[in-house]
């Protein structure tokens, strides 16, 4: 959710690539508001007025964020380790991705750790290659690879 605070700040910038001076802003402001400073304006107001910017080009559209699941400490795991872990839990087809439940059973009975938020660089190692390991075993079991993870060459009998 973004803060007033926020959308205040995100109004200013608008301002500036508007190129307007202060008082040419407050009279815009005041024409399409009613009101001739941001911090008057109520939260709904303040929302509609950036939504307004964005779609006339003022501000870039929101950024699609990917959740954080866990902070950045030097032991926490890297962000390769999240993007790979995603990507195998896509493949995987877990319902929620790395939000889901089953990830989460999956990191508590590997990594023994409560909740993915938990992992810390080893752990996530491992859950990573508890992951490739379930991986290989699906694929192994539809007889499109090795054990290794490469695909079989067809065999001939």
């Amino acid at each position: 959710m973004t803060t007033r605070k926020s959308l205040i700040a995100m109004v200013h910038i608008a301002k500036s690539r508007m190129g307007m001076d202060d008082e040419t802003y407050r009279d815009w402001l005041a024409k399409n508001t009613g009101k001739r400073s941001s911090s008057d304006l109520s939260d709904r107001q303040l929302a509609t007025l950036v939504q307004t910017l964005r779609t006339a080009g003022y501000l870039a559209e929101a950024p699609a964020t990917a959740r954080v699941i866990a902070g950045k400490g030097a032991n926490r795991p890297t962000d390769a380790q999240w993007k790979t872990a995603r990507g195998l839990v896509k493949k995987l087809g877990l319902d929620g991705g790395l939000d889901g439940e089953a990830f989460a059973s999956f990191v508590k009975r590997v990594g023994k750790v409560d909740n993915p938020r938990f992992l810390t660089k080893a752990t996530m190692a491992s859950v990573l290659v508890g992951l490739e390991k379930w991986w290989a075993d699906r694929e192994e079991k539809k007889g499109m690879t090795d054990n290794k993870g490469r695909k079989a060459a067809n065999k001939v009998e």
